[in-house]
Order: C-alpha cells, then structure tokens, then sequence
C-alpha cells in the first residue's frame, strides 16, 4: 500500500493538447493498458428449465488498503445476480483471469453472495471478501494507492470495464470478454457522483486499442474502477475515484460514485445526508 497525505499529493495537470498528443503515442497505449489490468469481468451464467443457458456479466476491481485485499463492484451488479440466483435453478458465478494474459487461465469461481463485505445500495457500491490465491490466479492490478482521492473537474481520469455487448460466447464452457478502458476528464463532481463526458470531438485514436464507434454501448462496464491520475512525491500512479455505476449510449456520458466512502477493510461508511 501506498499512502499518502493531502499535502504531499498533486493532481497531474497537463493542457489538452498535451494530453491529446499522449494519449495518440506509445505513453496512450501503455496507459490504457495499465487502467485496463485493473479491472476483471465478474459473470455469472444460469440454465433455465429448458436447458437454455443465461449469461450476464459486471467489471470488478480489487483493493489492497492494508487491512486485506478486497474485491468491488456496483450494487446493482451484486442485486443482479441475486435476483437470477432466485429466478433460476442451477447458477455459476466467477471472475475471468486477466485479459492480458495469454496462458489462458481458468475462470475463479466466485459466490457474490457468499462472499459480501457490503451493499450499499444508496452509493451503489458493494464489496467481497478474497483471499491472496485467488487474488494471484485473477492476475488484474490490486489498487493499493490510499485513501481515494476524488479526481478534480477538467483534469485527468481513468475508466476501465467489460461491455456486456463484447462478450463472446465461445462454447457451454468458454466465454471471452474485451476492456475498454478509458483515458478522460472529469467534466462533473459532487458530493455523491463523478460524471465523465465521452465527446467524439475529442476521441483520439490510440495504438492497440479500438476507437469507440458513436453510441458505444457501456452496459457491463458497472463496477469497473474510476482512477485519479496522482503525483506522489514524484512517484506517478493512479489513486482509487469512484466506482462506475452507470452510462447512457447516445450522450457519451459515464457515471461513477464517488469512492471515499469506502473504508479500508472494505466496509462502507453510511450518508449522513437525509
């Protein structure tokens, strides 16, 4: 774990074009990769009376504060899964190896239900237990940068998550899954919420990675991390933001909660707000 006071913390503040000549070159590509490895597909697949399979999926991304490593995701994901565990009578649950990798792991089995620290349904945000095995097998980044820091308006951010639309059903017993990661800003912060606008003027191609086609569909990119770029006494890293709760495919807009409500043994602190 990294820590870190206020004082000695600097958000990195370069000029869009800076940014947009970055993120065009070998700096852009190795930047969306390392966002990318920290985030996993959670997934889970269901077979009905039928016999017809199910499949769904969420983004996961896990935290290592000093207190343990611990796994997070969007309420509504965790709710999600819980809901087709009662609708349906046979379900798996489990987390895909890190998309890098080219050993072609298998997938970890991963009960959300047996394994919740929290639910928050208020902030949208849920965390799960796990221990350094499993951890090992996932192979993803663990954050370990904290406390969260809360990115600032108009400077840099970080997003990563699995498009469900993305997903490739391979055979009854393979499935593959692609990230998109995201270089950004943040155009919006309160006390709750992070927005990030996607606007197509401003998409850059980047070597190794897709560009987005216009209405890119971000379901399944819930739970994903939302990841401040930082400059800690010189040392450059990204901070844990916000967790990726929502996303409309017209506007470009991405929404996050905010992450300074988790605490580091992965509980969540409640609203004060009424």
């Amino acid at each position: 774990m990294l820590s870190y006071t206020p004082e000695e913390k600097m958000i990195n503040d370069i000029s869009e074009e800076q940014a947009i000549d970055l993120i065009a070159g070998d700096y852009g590509e190795e930047s969306l990769k390392q966002i990318a490895n920290y985030a996993a597909p959670i997934f889970w697949v269901a077979v009905d009376d039928k016999e017809n399979l199910h499949f769904e999926n969420g983004s996961m991304f896990f935290v290592n504060a000093g207190e343990g490593i611990f796994a997070v995701t969007a309420s509504h994901v965790f709710e999600g899964y819980l809901n087709d565990k009662d609708k349906y009578r046979n379900i798996k649950c489990a987390v895909a190896p890190n998309c890098f990798d080219p050993s072609g792991k298998e997938t970890i089995l991963f009960d959300l239900e047996e394994r919740v620290i929290a639910n928050d349904t208020e902030s949208d945000i849920a965390t799960f237990s796990l221990n350094d095995a499993e951890m090992e097998s996932i192979g993803t980044f663990v954050i370990r940068a904290w406390p969260p820091v809360i990115p600032q308006i108009d400077l840099g951010i970080g997003l990563a998550g699995f498009p469900g639309h993305e997903r490739i059903i391979q055979s009854r017993r393979e499935i593959s899954f692609a990230p998109f990661p995201i270089l950004g800003i943040a155009k919006s912060v309160n006390d709750r919420l992070i927005s990030v606008q996607i606007e197509e003027d401003f998409v850059v191609d980047t070597p190794g990675f897709k560009t987005a086609a216009q209405g890119y569909s971000t379901p399944g990119m819930s739970g994903g991390p939302l990841l401040t770029h930082i400059d800690s006494n010189g040392i450059h890293l990204w901070a844990l933001g916000g967790v990726i709760t929502d996303g409309w495919d017209e506007g470009g807009l991405i929404m996050a909660s905010r992450a300074d409500r988790i605490n580091a043994d992965g509980t969540i602190q409640q609203s004060s707000l009424p």
